[in-house]
């Protein structure tokens, strides 16, 4: 049987390391062993280690995020452009609205001014054939 001897001297850091052994408390072996059939919800830790290491997919998907051109910020001098073309906008849609207004109004003057004139042609060809009539009338009475 061989006995083993302690060196006489330790070094510093050898000393360290027994006194960090020292203050660190065990962990207690019926609490690190519990069954999976209690705890279901325990993941193996060969899942762990997978979840843990980067998968290619998410690699590439953080990539494509990043590669999305950024919005620009709205500027003061931009909303002021927008405002001016919709007003613009606005005031254009209605200058057409109201000319196709006026366009109706004309076209209905001129439905007006037509049914005039063919009542008055018809008033004319009336008071034309009561002439006709009455000069014919004379002239049988003569």
């Amino acid at each position: 049987m061989a006995v083993r001897r302690k060196p006489a001297t330790t070094s510093a850091a050898q000393k360290d390391e027994e006194t960090n052994q020292a203050s660190t408390p065990e962990v207690q072996p019926a609490v690190a062993e519990t069954s999976a059939e209690e705890h279901t919800e325990m993941i193996p830790e060969t899942e762990t280690i997978e979840q843990k290491t980067p998968s290619t997919d998410n690699v590439t998907l953080i990539a494509q995020v990043e590669a999305k051109p950024k919005k620009k910020k709205k500027t003061k001098k931009m909303d002021k452009d927008k405002e001016k073309k919709a007003k613009a906008k606005a005031a254009e849609k209605e200058k057409a609205k109201k000319e196709k207004e006026k366009e109706k109004e004309k076209a209905r003057e001129k439905e007006k001014a037509k049914k005039k004139k063919e009542k008055a042609k018809e008033k004319a060809k009336k008071e034309k054939a009561k002439k006709k009539e009455k000069a014919k009338s004379k002239k049988k009475k003569k």
